[in-house]
């Protein structure tokens, strides 16, 4: 039924669901959908499957979100330039050594142009971040990253860096330039013969063999991400090259460059655990990357991705729960084999996938020499399962029939029939609670362009009417399966309650993560990951009710924390930062003894840890920023006497440190250089300038030291290196020695000029 004249049109509904529409029209429009029947039914007919509970605000990938996931990496960037790109040139780089740039690819992560290398007169590829030219953090962090994983690799099938830098402020890479067509250009003129997609996909897969072996995970295999070199004579094969490692990370990093609740990859290949969507499928692996090399096989078998559809937020959810559309159907003429390998690559279970790229490039091998493989085909009741999956509907129909079937042949089988309805009973369940996870997809992106504006009241409400479902989700008939998916699901959503900083929300989340886990303990079900997330959400919880200044409170939830540490083994270092926490929190409060009390009892359940692992190099570290602490805290509260013996303790435990683990001596100078400025200042205290001179001049040397012996913390010590020759001439220039001190001023300037110039894989900060 058309709408009434004075309603708004269906257009602008549309672009208020898409939040294309100033604020003033959207509050004007939202307000006339409260109160008028038949545009709420238009509202709800275009937001369609997509509508949670009743809830529409911003259920629909709309152009910010779209924007937002593109800026996240989810949007292919277009490798195949048509004439006319240049219509909007970008300014052309300045790069030493390079002229002739021509503009040839764009995205929205960088930009790339050919380039000549002026002196050995050769073309190269130049890669730069696009982005309006103004760069930020993660933009920054993930083209040092690209650069110094690439500079690691050397390997046929993966894009050689030549070298990197930056060039008026914007971080750039030279890689070596492949004469050639990205993998989906040659898709997108026809689909490849199976022999020939198998040997792509095999030496793909020993490139992916290399990466993984270095414990780096990809993430973002696709065709857009596969040059295809020519070969030095038509006749001769291509050679496949894997670039764009924007999104490669560590498989178990140390920095958290994404945070947990950030959709990163593309979503038509984008692996089920890759959305983050259904907390049993475990993290991002190497699993992850085989299953894109499933997706590229398919790409070039049949011309389409595994989940490809309308908007993004259907490709997310196709993903999230592994409906890939029945690959005999698909590719009929493809030998039975190959199909197997691709069936095998995009199981929805990281677990039932190869077991390694090794095992996958084995059996392409296999294939293309006409041995067995070793993968086996998926048997009846899993392709049954796959099918039910695609065609819920028809699924249902034809398990009534088989149901109706097997009781007219036997009446013995009445209890297998009540089984296979409880099993969909259940697997019911846990698809209403995946079905429900999968809207958190538009929640991500809003946080993403939240990062830039407040969330209002609507992203709030929307946030809250999520959890409000996590709440009401029936649990039954598998108690314990439904509350872990809802304590997961509730955790997550406290994570990015707390990025958008709306603390209340994201500690209400909190606290029903703990009610949650306090349930499932009720119910007489305990193990060690139940443990583990409930400590977290504890220490969340603790450090949430900081952020909102409720100290009181803060203190009992740390109380609250310290008993459960006591009586969890192998938790003596994390008992005894709880206790050194709670102790600074009372210091500043003014109760100095009860404060002074918890911190000897926080140093000493340390030094106990210490003992029970002496030969674990971060317990001893953990030690060293114990002390550290306890020195800073003391100073805070004018314990001037105690500072000084925390410092010496803790310059006792650093030698002790180096001498048991002198292969760890970069970690243990993180935390020592500190303390040696420490004591410098210390020494300057008491008068004693030539000690404090030459406690700088001895930190400078260990900072230079460190620098050359542990790479990937150069930048940390060069800062160091340069604070200890400022420390020095500060100290001379005070006592009146200005030429002694003006060298030391000209070194900490050289530093910085090191630091941001002369090494070619570090960006800079």
């Amino acid at each position: 039924m058309p709408p009434p004249p004075s309603c708004p049109d269906r257009a602008a509904i549309e672009n208020l669901l898409d939040d294309l529409l100033p604020a003033a029209d959207r509050a004007a429009i939202l307000t006339h959908i409260e109160a008028c029947p038949t545009c709420a039914g238009i509202r709800e007919e275009i937001a369609g499957t997509w509508s949670l509970g009743g809830h529409v605000g911003r259920q629909r990938a709309g152009a910010k979100t779209q924007a937002a996931l593109a800026e996240m990496g989810t949007k292919a960037p277009d490798i195949s330039i048509a004439p006319g790109l240049e219509s909007t040139p970008p300014p052309i780089p300045t790069i030493p050594g390079l002229d002739a740039f021509r503009l040839v690819a764009r995205g929205g992560m960088g930009i790339v142009y050919q380039a000549r290398d002026i002196t050995l007169d050769r073309r190269v590829a130049a890669k730069v971040l696009a982005g309006s030219w103004e760069i930020s953090a993660n933009d920054r962090s993930r083209a040092e990253r690209e650069a110094l994983l690439l500079a690691r690799l050397d390997h046929p099938n993966i894009v050689r860096i030549l070298s990197a830098g930056t060039a008026d402020g914007v971080p750039y890479l030279v890689m070596e330039w492949v004469a050639g067509e990205t993998l989906w250009s040659r898709i997108k003129r026809s689909t490849l013969p199976s022999r020939e997609a198998a040997r792509i996909g095999r030496d793909l897969t020993r490139a992916l063999e290399a990466l993984h072996l270095l414990g780096i995970v990809h993430r973002d295999i696709k065709p857009e991400n596969v040059l295809l070199a020519a070969g030095p004579t038509p006749a001769d094969s291509c050679t496949p090259k894997l670039i764009d490692f924007g999104l490669a990370r560590p498989d178990d990093p140390a920095g958290h460059l994404t945070q947990a609740s950030t959709v990163m990859g593309t979503p038509s290949y984008m692996a089920p655990e890759q959305t983050g969507l259904d907390p049993l499928l475990g993290p991002v692996g190497p699993a992850t990357d085989i299953h894109a090399i499933g997706g590229t096989l398919l790409a070039m078998l049949t011309g389409s991705p595994p989940y490809d559809g309308p908007t993004t937020a259907d490709m997310l959810r196709r993903s999230a729960l592994g409906t890939t559309k029945s690959l005999g159907r698909l590719m009929p003429r493809v030998p039975a084999d190959l199909r197997t390998i691709v069936e095998k690559c995009l199981e929805r279970e990281p677990l039932r996938r190869y077991a390694s790229a090794r095992d996958l490039a084995d059996d392409l091998d296999r294939f293309l020499s006409h041995r067995p493989i070793r993968a086996r085909r998926p048997s009846l009741p899993e392709r049954v399962a796959k099918w039910a999956r695609r065609r819920p509907l028809a699924a249902g129909g034809s398990l009534a029939a088989i149901v109706a079937c097997c009781a007219a042949i036997a009446a013995a089988a009445y209890h297998v029939v009540e089984v296979k309805r409880a099993n969909v009973r259940i697997t019911a369940s846990r698809e209403e609670a995946r079905k429900f996870l999968t809207s958190l997809t538009n929640a991500s992106a809003e946080r993403i362009i939240a990062s830039r504006h407040p969330p209002d009241d609507g992203d709030r409400d929307y946030l809250r009417s999520i959890r409000d479902s996590y709440l009401q989700m029936s649990i039954e008939p598998d108690a314990e399966s439904g509350l872990r998916f809802r304590y997961q699901g509730l955790d997550r959503l406290s994570m990015i309650s707390a990025q958008l900083q709306l603390d209340d929300d994201a500690l209400k989340c909190v606290r029903l993560v703990l009610s949650t886990i306090a349930d499932l303990n009720r119910r007489g079900i305990h193990d060690s990951q139940l443990e583990d997330d409930r400590l977290a959400a504890m220490k969340r919880e603790r450090q949430l009710l900081t952020r909102l200044g409720r100290i009181d409170e803060a203190e009992e939830a740390c109380r609250r924390i310290i008993p459960f540490l006591e009586s969890a083994p192998g938790k003596q270092v994390e008992l005894a930062q709880s206790k050194l926490e709670l102790a600074a929190s009372l210091s500043q409060r003014g109760e100095a003894e009860e404060g002074a009390r918890l911190l000897r009892e926080g140093l000493a359940t340390m030094a106990a840890a210490r003992t029970a692992a002496p030969d674990d190099p971060l317990v001893f570290y953990a030690g060293l920023i114990a002390l550290f602490n306890a020195n800073h805290l003391a100073f805070q509260v004018g314990r001037l006497d105690d500072q000084e013996a925390y410092l010496r303790e803790f310059l006792a435990l650093s030698e002790e440190a180096q001498n048991r683990f002198p292969e760890k001596r970069p970690l243990f100078g993180q935390i020592l250089l500190p303390g040696m400025a420490v004591q410098g200042d210390i020494a300057r205290r008491h008068g004693h300038t030539e000690e404090a001179i030459e406690l700088a001049r001895k930190r400078f040397a260990l900072a230079a030291e460190l620098a050359e012996a542990a790479p990937d913390l150069r930048d940390t010590f060069l800062r160091r290196q340069a604070d200890a020759a400022i420390s020095t001439y500060d100290i001379l220039a005070s006592a009146g020695r200005a030429e002694e001190s003006a060298g030391f001023l000209a070194e900490a300037a050289a530093i910085a000029e090191r630091f941001y110039e002369a090494e070619p894989a570090l960006f800079g900060s």
